[in-house]
């Protein structure tokens, strides 16, 4: 609308009487029309609000029948329970949680749920994790009182063992597979010593017996009450592998006694006893042929037996074991001096050994050269120097990986020493061939028994910071000189004290020099220290591209910085990460 006052719009100009009733003459023919049209919207948007609704009913109606002739509904039931199946985790047993299968599956309609409780293979593994509701002690990630947290584990903890129950009854007569996770509490005392409460999971569990097969007990001893003492060979005739860890124990009770008949038979595949119990379990082990066995792991600290006597039962028992792939030896605990400190017996081939782990105080190097690994491809060796003389780095382990070095390709290295550097700029000149390195802290190599959750490890020795790094980026004008040309995988489960800089011409001076014999990084995978800054603004924006590049060039390129916290105490995924790990 055009008028002689256009001009002092959107002005601070003050119109006279006159004009302001010029004005008001001038706005009633645009007043008119402006009704007119409040009233056209209003008749036209009750046309369009009826021919959405409309739309809506007919849409709706139409979802509803292509619904019934929809592919997921017209599967047949033996294919949706396969389907099912591959929706169950792979590395892992299914957790007692409806955001995972099996139990979510029975979540999404009533046919599913009919299908998956009654399909038995979908129940056949199973993650227990269980709590000491009587602890004194609050888990310190939970921000509640002693009492709210006592009835709030009770209640959780009666539900779950109520679910364990009805879980396993749903397996028919599927072999089991089971991972029990038990967190100790703290000691109980009466006027006649110390009380344990009976452990419910275990006496369900013992009920399943003739249907175990792959188990795993992190639980403390005193908690099983005998139960698994009273177990033997008959009452687990499909079983095929067994873990035993004891977790943070109160008694001396063993988890698993074998002064009867043990419970282990001797066609086992998988085998891991943390420690072994005792020298009748011991002697049961190198006296039996394990002619099946191709996973073992053992904590060797026998109170009372000398460390002679502790290697030269262990070689006894790899003797018996001529399938072994796997093997971890842990043997941290100090023993008395050696009368006799001769292995006994003649050297040991382990033709098929592909991965060892060893974690010792004990200088053994008698016993690694009586092992003869010609397929040996995996090494991870813990050397606990606090307790070597002098603090300093062990020399016993030089001729071993001397000997042994340019078999390795993936190497597993402790950062928790001030001499780990060395170590690991000593494995980099023995051990040419490396494609894989892992870098963990010293709880890695002894399956801890108290991490109940699922948290990032800090760590004050920083094993990978921007001079190891260094040390490993190609240089431009020699890159035929570079250590480790063929590394292809890196990985920190620990803080690494290294820049974005850093980590880019890492990446990208290994990228695209296969002509040059320098392998492409595959895979990388690191958590930052909380004190590496992050980038911001342009800087954050190149790194987002360079990264971008590297994956478009096959890169798996995983940074993170280190947050406090993770799975919550009390959660069903407690303790699956161990499970995960023990299989190395």
């Amino acid at each position: 609308m055009l008028s002689e006052f256009t001009f002092r719009l959107h002005t601070n100009y003050v119109p006279s009487d006159g004009e302001t009733s010029q004005i008001k003459q001038l706005l009633i023919k645009p007043q008119i029309e402006l009704l007119a049209l409040d009233e056209e919207i209003q008749r036209v948007q009750g046309l369009l609000n009826d021919l959405l609704l409309n739309r809506d009913t007919l849409q709706e109606t139409l979802k509803a029948h292509e619904a019934l002739i929809s592919i997921p509904r017209r599967l047949p039931q033996d294919i949706l329970q396969e389907i099912f199946l591959r929706c169950l985790p792979t590395d892992t047993n299914a957790v007692m949680n409806c955001k995972e299968a099996p139990l979510l599956l029975g979540r999404i309609c009533s046919n599913w749920r009919t299908i998956v409780y009654a399909t038995p293979q979908l129940w056949s593994s199973i993650h227990i994790c269980m709590f000491d509701s009587d602890s004194l002690e609050v888990p310190f990630d939970l921000n509640i009182d002693h009492w709210t947290y006592q009835e709030l584990s009770k209640r959780i903890g009666f539900s779950r063992t109520q679910a364990v129950r009805d879980w396993l009854n749903r397996t028919g007569s599927c072999p089991l597979s089971i991972s029990y996770y038990g967190r100790p509490g703290l000691p109980r005392w009466n006027s006649t010593g110390y009380e344990v409460s009976p452990d419910r999971i275990m006496e369900i569990l013992s009920t399943f017996s003739r249907r175990w097969r792959d188990m795993y007990f992190r639980v403390p001893a005193e908690s099983s009450q005998g139960l698994l003492h009273r177990l033997s060979a008959d009452d687990v005739p499909i079983l095929r592998s067994l873990s035993v860890t004891s977790a943070n124990s109160y008694t001396d009770e063993p988890l698993l006694d074998t002064s009867t008949t043990p419970m282990i038979p001797p066609d086992i595949q998988s085998l891991s006893l943390l420690p072994i119990p005792n020298m009748a379990m011991f002697k049961y082990l190198a006296e039996t042929r394990w002619s099946q066995i191709t996973r073992l792991s053992l904590n060797c600290d026998i109170h009372g037996m000398s460390t002679s006597v502790k290697l030269s039962t262990t070689l006894s028992v790899l003797r018996h074991c001529p399938q072994i792939t796997h093997f971890w030896l842990v043997a941290r605990n100090v023993s008395e001096p050696d009368e006799h400190s001769t292995l006994e017996g003649p050297s040991v081939t382990l033709a098929h050994l592909r991965s060892m782990t060893i974690s010792t105080v004990i200088n053994i190097q008698e016993f690694l050269d009586c092992l003869i690994l010609p397929s040996l491809s995996s090494l991870a060796i813990h050397l606990i120097q606090a307790l070597f003389e002098n603090d300093v780095l062990p020399l016993f382990i030089n001729p071993f990986i001397s000997r042994i070095g340019e078999q390795i390709t993936s190497l597993t290295v402790d950062c928790s020493n001030e001499n780990s550097q060395e170590y690991l700029r000593r494995c980099m000149s023995y051990m040419p061939l490396v494609r894989k390195v892992h870098i963990v802290d010293y709880e890695w190599f002894t399956m801890p028994s108290r991490q109940f959750a699922r948290r990032h490890r800090t760590d004050s020795n920083y094993l990978l910071d921007d001079e190891i790094l260094k040390m490993l980026t190609p240089a431009n004008d020699v890159p035929t000189a570079s250590v480790w040309p063929d590394l292809e995988t890196l990985e920190c489960d620990v803080d690494a004290v290294v820049s974005m800089k850093r980590i880019l011409e890492f990446l990208e001076a290994r990228n695209g020099k296969a002509d040059v014999g320098i392998a492409q990084i595959k895979r990388i995978k690191l958590t930052l220290n909380c004190l590496i800054p992050c980038m911001e603004g342009d800087d954050a924006r190149v790194c987002e591209s360079r990264i971008a590049k590297l994956r478009e060039d096959g890169v798996e390129v995983d940074i993170s910085w280190a947050k406090i916290g993770g799975i919550h105490s009390l959660s069903a995924w407690c303790g699956i990460e161990t499970i995960g790990h023990q299989e190395w």
